[in-house]
């Protein structure tokens, strides 16, 4: 087996989730008989399981992304959107293809709330505690719950397109994106 064995692997994996979006699993033999190596192969050297190789793909993306999450919790002094604009669209954009499959067909339903726990972590600190300027007197935890769904949404969306416009581009739609309201994106006779 030569250099790029486990991205073949890898591909191979995200080509059969494509294919059979609804599937939950696939067996090693199956994704071995995709990548055009053998089951034993790729039990041996890389994977002993499919889950390792979810594991394997989750961290490829998340370590580059929490990493910088990381980095920003130390400077405060910058809106946290602005911070995705700038640090996490070009990561997310990157991997468009795998966040694609893991958001778009049934082979990881651990990501999406992996990401949110994580995302939620980092967003707290930002949160106005006493929530002064609204009216509405929503809890901390339920805020920056619904902060991050808001934001995982319309990464999701924007990288689910058949062509996902450049992040240098995008990046202004996504700030214009987490500053609206769903009531802003509706016809003007629709509005509250």
């Amino acid at each position: 087996m030569g250099l790029g064995t486990r991205e073949n692997i890898i591909n191979s994996f995200f080509r059969l989730a494509l294919q059979e979006p609804n599937k939950q699993h696939f067996t090693l033999s199956e994704i071995a008989r995709e990548a055009n190596v053998s089951r034993q192969a790729i039990y041996k050297k890389h994977y002993k399981n499919t889950e390792e190789i979810l594991e394997d793909i989750r961290n490829k993306i998340n370590l580059e992304i929490f990493k910088h999450l990381d980095s920003a919790a130390l400077k405060k002094d910058e809106s946290p959107f602005i911070f995705f604009a700038k640090e996490i669209l070009p990561i997310a954009y990157k991997y468009r293809i795998w966040i694609r499959v893991l958001t778009t067909t049934s082979m990881d339903s651990y990501y999406g709330r992996m990401v949110e726990t994580r995302l939620s972590t980092y967003l707290l600190p930002f949160l106005d505690e006493k929530d002064s300027r609204k009216k509405m007197h929503l809890s901390g935890a339920f805020r920056v719950k619904i902060i991050s769904k808001n934001i995982i949404s319309i990464i999701t969306a924007w990288l689910n397109q058949d062509f996902p416009e450049p992040p240098e581009t995008f990046s202004k739609t996504f700030l214009e994106l987490v500053t609206a309201s769903s009531n802003d994106l509706l016809k003007d006779e629709h509005r509250l």
